[in-house]
């Protein structure tokens, strides 16, 4: 005869309630543990750490938008990095560190105090650390009459001068028409500034930072590129005046300055050729004027002696009936990265 063993229930309870609490203290621990790590998520130390990551990694792009975020800085996120990485390459890198300061968190990097950072929280309460360094340049920034000039989203004060000639364009004839320029100070950079509307150029002979619509035309670059090597070309006898003369507005001081160049002293030479040519940046000062940095390398051979000169120019050309034409002219070599020497 089988028999039915018959489970009583009031046995059951132990097991039962012995794996409720073994669930709820798994259930309890992860909690614990999420809500340890999102409070963990939410310290300030935990931002500085990540700060130092950052700077350790060259992350410097992220620090500088959280910066931004936190005060603001006509300095660009290019003239920041070169600026923090310069900094920590004085200090030959050490391992970083932080304490307490007030308000703030000082950096160090073995024994030297760095800078002074500061952690904000964002709109969904999640810590940031800000790095605000203060630079001691000046710039003097030119852009068409009448525009306002915009840099990391916000629009400058009222500029020093208004509607007066573009730097480069003091040496033209009474006849010849000018660009007219407002004039915005900006203090406290690092390093050279950027728009957020406008590329710039700087001035090789004033310093200014000349700063307009980016010239993008393709046919317009490779016309600027030619009418800067025929100027090359001349003194070294691979060109003559009349090429010259054919892209350049001869009722200016330069070219009258140019046209009496003596270019005999020049080696004869079977071989020469130009190469890297590059319009490093080129702007519309108004629809009829443009200022371009260009730079290329030109090569001479004799036979028996060979060099290549690395060129650079800035010019401004006009818009004429018959083109544009070359307005103004200066030379600068350092403008060619090639003619730089490493520090």
């Amino acid at each position: 005869m089988n028999k039915r063993v018959k489970v009583f229930p009031a046995l059951m309870v132990p097991v039962l309630l012995s794996a409720a609490i073994l669930f709820y203290g798994f259930y309890a621990s992860s909690s614990a543990a999420k809500r340890f790590s999102e409070e963990q998520e939410r310290m300030p130390e935990t931002a500085m750490m990540r700060l130092l990551d950052q700077l350790e990694a060259g992350e410097y792009a992220e620090v500088f938008t959280d910066t931004l975020a936190y005060q603001y800085t006509p300095d660009s996120a290019a003239s920041y990095s070169i600026f923090l990485d310069h900094m920590l390459e004085e200090c030959g890198r050490e391992e970083l560190s932080f304490r307490k300061n007030g308000d703030a968190w000082r950096i160090y990097a073995g024994d030297v105090c760095l800078a002074d950072a500061y952690v904000y929280q964002d709109a969904e309460g999640m810590p940031h650390a800000a790095l605000p360094l203060q630079g001691q340049r000046t710039a003097w920034i030119e852009v068409p009459a009448g525009s306002e000039l915009v840099i990391n989203g916000r629009t400058q004060e009222k500029p020093v001068e208004e509607n007066v000639p573009a730097s480069e364009c003091f040496a033209f004839p009474s006849n010849v028409q000018k660009a007219y320029v407002d004039v915005y100070r900006v203090d406290g950079l690092l390093g050279d500034p950027e728009a957020d509307e406008y590329a710039m150029i700087k001035d090789v002979l004033s310093g200014r930072y000349l700063a307009g619509k980016k010239v993008t035309d393709p046919e317009l670059l490779e016309e600027m590129v030619r009418a800067a090597e025929l100027l090359a070309a001349y003194p070294a006898q691979d060109a003559s005046l009349g090429q010259v003369q054919a892209v350049s507005l001869m009722n200016t001081s330069w070219y009258a300055r140019y046209a009496t160049l003596q270019n005999y002293w020049f080696t004869a030479h079977s071989v020469s050729e130009f190469s890297n040519e590059q319009v490093l940046e080129a702007v519309y000062r108004n629809e009829d004027t443009v200022s371009a940095h260009i730079v290329f390398d030109y090569f001479a051979d004799n036979g028996e002696v060979h060099r290549t000169w690395h060129c650079g120019y800035q010019l401004t050309f006009l818009r004429t009936d018959n083109g544009w034409k070359i307005a103004a002219v200066a030379i600068n070599n350092e403008l060619n990265p090639a003619a730089v020497v490493p520090q």
